[in-house]
């Protein structure tokens, strides 16, 4: 439900080349052809009463045309996907490859086009129309298991300074995770099916120690979204580099609310402190409404501070982190980095929820109802990552990580206990040379 952390225990090999950026493209495209070849072995353990695991090669091939002369400039994209089975458990869902049942398809092997569009630059204006992956704090490609999902529809970003951004888009269905055929568009904790998706909005980063991003969606008959990031600094990190951040999410319903009434805002505030190798953050989260914050299915469109292997956003909850990073680089080991945390959420309240949909067969029964009990009472999570980095040589590039993070909660908490385990290995195309 709302375990959206990006965790595994057993070594996996993923060599990719890092996702083209549509602000980059905008900034930065030539008139010349690339093509990079993406790898990744994928391993994922998950233990929440009922153990799955999976274990996954896979492949993108990107080839990203240049654009054609003249005051607009045409070209195209396209990016086959492939996997290959190499060991799971019987009940490893979108860990492997599904149907639109959610039931795994026969074969050790599938392929298919994860991702083609259409593109036109004019100036520092790039607008692409096909299928596609996003990145923004509403709409953001949810990247944590073999292959990545994309979205069919059409985006524009253009940059009208060089601190000053602006992009918009609208989306219609989604290649999901694991699925090899586009699916329509759900919200991520109610399930709710949609027929599409439309965003707008900028950031602005007058320099390097702060900027502001402003963004609204709206889900068709769901909601219309909010969001308002700030982020300020100061001081010099040889000294002590201080560091605020806002989040905050306002989501109210719309049209034919197929997910009922939402009334919600979410936000989150946290300061970090800086000094040569050590970083550590403190931060704090609230949900104000009574409804859950949602976002889109298969988005990491939630940043939130406090957001890890659970979300911390039940109603009315409020939760603290503190976070910890060791970055080892000053201390002789360049390319290594420790990150550890540990989250408390608190107070949740889906009372007035459960009074809305306390019918068994309610639309939204199983979301605000747990155990026989409307979801209430407090969970914790804390998780260690460390990573390393190839600062040079044949492999410079190649990123080794893993994740260990467990989640607790009371029995009337809406996300259940669980375990959750990662090695990753990120090999860039030129380390394939």
């Amino acid at each position: 439900m709302g375990f959206t952390f990006r965790g595994t225990l057993v070594l996996v090999a993923l060599l990719s080349a890092p996702a083209t950026d549509v602000h980059a493209q905008a900034s930065q495209a030539d008139e010349h052809a690339a093509l990079s070849i993406s790898l990744r072995s994928f391993w994922l353990s998950l233990d929440d009463g009922r153990k799955r695991h999976a274990w996954t090669e896979n492949l993108q091939v990107n080839y990203e045309s240049g654009f054609t002369p003249g005051a607009v400039g045409f070209g195209f994209d396209v990016s086959p996907f492939a996997a290959l089975k190499i060991e799971r458990s019987g009940n490893a869902g979108n860990m492997v490859h599904v149907g639109a049942d959610g039931h795994e398809r026969a074969g050790r092997a599938w392929a298919y086009l994860g991702r083609y569009d259409l593109k036109l630059r004019s100036g520092a204006t790039l607008v692409k129309l096909g299928l596609q992956q996003v990145t923004n704090p509403l709409l953001e490609s949810a990247d944590d298991r073999g292959l990545p999902p994309t979205f069919r529809g059409v985006a524009l970003v253009t940059r009208f300074t060089p601190t000053l951004t602006f992009e918009a888009g609208s989306f219609d269905a989604v290649m999901a995770r694991g699925h090899s055929e586009l699916q329509p568009l759900t919200t991520g904790y109610g399930g709710v099916a949609f027929p599409r998706v439309s965003f707008a909005g900028g950031h602005w980063g007058p320099n390097e120690d702060g900027g502001v991003s402003v963004y609204v969606d709206r889900a068709d008959d769901v909601w219309t979204q909010a969001y308002l990031g700030v982020v300020q600094s100061a001081g010099d990190p040889a000294r002590a580099r201080w560091t605020g951040k806002l989040n905050l999410y306002a989501t109210r319903d719309q049209g034919r609310r197929l997910q009922g009434t939402i009334d919600n805002l979410a936000y989150s505030l946290s300061l970090s402190a800086s000094r040569g190798p050590f970083s550590a953050a403190l931060s704090y989260q609230r949900n104000l409404g009574d409804q859950f914050f949602d976002y889109i299915a298969e988005t990491a469109g939630i940043v939130l501070a406090n957001s890890g292997l659970s979300d911390f956003v039940a109603p009315q909850e409020r939760s603290v982190q503190v976070k910890g990073v060791l970055d080892a680089g000053p201390l002789g080991w360049p390319g290594f980095k420790l990150t550890v945390w540990a989250t408390r959420g608190r107070r949740a309240d889906a009372g007035h929820g459960a009074a809305l949909h306390a019918a068994p067969d309610s639309l939204l029964h199983t979301l605000y109802w747990k155990n026989g009990e409307p979801v209430h009472g407090g969970h914790h999570e804390f998780g260690v990552y460390p990573s390393y980095v190839v600062p040079d040589g044949r492999h410079k590039g190649t990123r080794f990580a893993f994740i260990a993070a467990a989640h607790r909660s009371s029995p009337f908490y809406a996300d259940d206990d669980l375990r959750e385990y990662k090695i990753t290995i990120d090999m860039p195309s030129t380390a394939l040379q």
